[in-house]
């Protein structure tokens, strides 16, 4: 399989033992069965005019409409306006890249296709090894057990921060300018990852253990509790505050 190994590196940096066949395949369709082409282009075209003009001098474009624009891309959002460049599908066991957005989205960003699908896939491959790797030794049977139905902040969180890590760890500039370059025109959903980028990678693991006990925990809610990071830098609670919420909530039952 191209991307194997990353399969195995992930689990690697996770502290994860994973030894299950979890397929990688290419379409043009989202499982909704909506184009997201489209999606996608009227996505980006938003979120890449909502950048500041040097040229007009007002820190804001003229195409960038009223001041209050720029806050709606980080407000959360429903799952709709997720996976539009890849998709894991826990239940199938099966990654799904969208490579007609992903091209458009690259040539959007002034990206390689290349650069962006390998990023796409190492996202998409982080949710299935913090879903099925297992914690301890091999067969152990520890795994997210209620991921396909955990809270979207959290399956989000770790498939961005493991390949953050992954890359810098890797020293793989190319990539990680890829995935700040991305991030910038992403929702709030996926740019928690400023919060813990300068935390230890054994404290991610241990925020991830946790996390993988919770079934349900009030202090998830969208609307209000969670920190919403900002391209200025990540505010709210920070990652002790999030670790004492998991831990305090893990044998909550819905």
């Amino acid at each position: 399989m191209r991307y194997q190994r990353l399969f195995t590196e992930i689990a690697g940096l996770a502290g994860l033992y994973f030894e299950h066949d979890v397929s990688i395949e290419y379409s043009d369709e989202r499982r909704q069965g909506v184009l997201v082409t489209v999606d996608a282009a009227v996505f980006l075209e938003q979120s890449l005019a909502d950048k500041p003009d040097a040229e007009n001098g007002s820190g804001r474009s003229e195409k960038q409409g009223p001041p209050g624009q720029r806050e709606r891309f980080f407000q959360p959002v429903d799952q709709s306006a997720t996976d539009l460049l890849g998709d894991y599908l826990p239940e199938e066991k099966r990654i799904v890249i969208y490579k007609k957005v992903c091209e458009s989205t690259a040539e959007s960003l002034g990206a390689p296709y290349e650069m962006l699908e390998h990023l796409v896939a190492i996202h998409e491959i982080s949710h299935a090894v913090t879903h099925l790797g297992e914690e301890g030794f091999p067969g152990s049977g520890i795994i997210w057990e209620f991921y396909p139905h955990a809270d979207l902040w959290d399956k989000e969180l770790f498939a961005q921060i493991y390949p953050l890590f992954h890359s810098a760890q890797n020293n793989d500039q190319a990539t990680l300018d890829v995935f700040r370059m991305l991030s910038l025109n992403q929702l709030a959903i996926y740019n928690s990852w400023q919060i813990y980028q300068h935390i230890p990678l054994r404290e991610i693991n241990k925020l991830l253990s946790l996390t993988r006990l919770k079934r349900f925990c009030v202090w998830m809610d969208l609307d209000s509790s969670r920190p919403v990071p900002t391209r200025a830098g990540a505010s709210g609670a920070s990652w002790k505050e999030a670790s004492r919420s998991a831990a305090s909530c893990k044998d909550k039952d819905p």
